[in-house]
């Protein structure tokens, strides 16, 4: 490993725990106050809808995430096998979002009771859940292809801008005096996200040939040389 190759490597490193530990500190302060601030049942409730968000995320990857990372190397050298293969790639994961929020949208609507956990949420914010689902699962394809682009600084600065954000508009709302509802808690976290989403997805275009930076460093070169 040469000099450029060590110094990028600890670049990215130093990034990514950065982001790592000040996000996650970020986050288990606003949860400590907020479970301070609610009663139990608002908190319960708050964190059961941030667990089915994330675990949707997760489900409706498909393992995407994961191709992006063994197949790089085919597609990472012309910019229309890139979007041949984004296009191929998502459409499955596309079909199952919409298909299964359409069928929780009609389970709320017309079956109300047969889930009873469902009941506790109103439409709205299953509509605002929805809607975190896919700006979440977009990100998280950018963040992907920002960082595998070597572009962990601005990931970085964007995830902990983003959650200071959040946590600013959240706690200045309750401090002027209004009360916290779901509904705000999570349309404004949805507005922050799709704020990052844009910024991310504009960073991304910035990046001509984003994939090509990735296959001129010397790791990426002897890396599929190997293969």
């Amino acid at each position: 490993m040469n000099n450029n190759a060590r110094k990028q490597y600890f670049h990215n490193i130093a990034w990514s725990t950065i982001e790592a530990v000040l996000f996650q500190t970020l986050l288990l302060g606003h949860h400590s106050l907020l479970f301070k601030v609610t009663d139990s049942y608002f908190y319960g409730l708050m964190g059961t809808l941030f667990g089915f968000i994330y675990c949707a995320v997760k489900l409706f990857d498909l393992g995407f995430n994961k191709a992006l990372l063994s197949f790089y190397s085919h597609y990472s050298t012309d910019r229309t096998l890139f979007f041949h293969f984004l296009r191929q790639q998502l459409l499955p994961n596309i079909i199952f979002y919409c298909v299964s929020i359409i069928a929780l949208l009609c389970i709320k609507l017309f079956f109300p009771t047969h889930i009873p956990l469902l009941s506790s949420f109103d439409f709205p914010l299953l509509i605002v859940a929805a809607g975190l689902v896919a700006t979440e699962s977009i990100k998280a394809l950018l963040k992907r292809l920002l960082q595998l682009a070597h572009n962990f600084r601005s990931v970085a600065l964007g995830e902990i801008g983003c959650i200071i954000c959040y946590q600013v508009i959240i706690w200045s709302y309750y401090l002027a005096g209004n009360q916290l509802t779901h509904i705000f808690i999570f349309g404004t976290f949805l507005v922050i996200s799709l704020c990052e989403t844009v910024g991310l997805f504009f960073n991304l275009f910035l990046l001509q040939k984003i994939t090509n930076r990735i296959c001129r460093t010397p790791i990426a070169k002897n890396a599929y040389r190997q293969k």
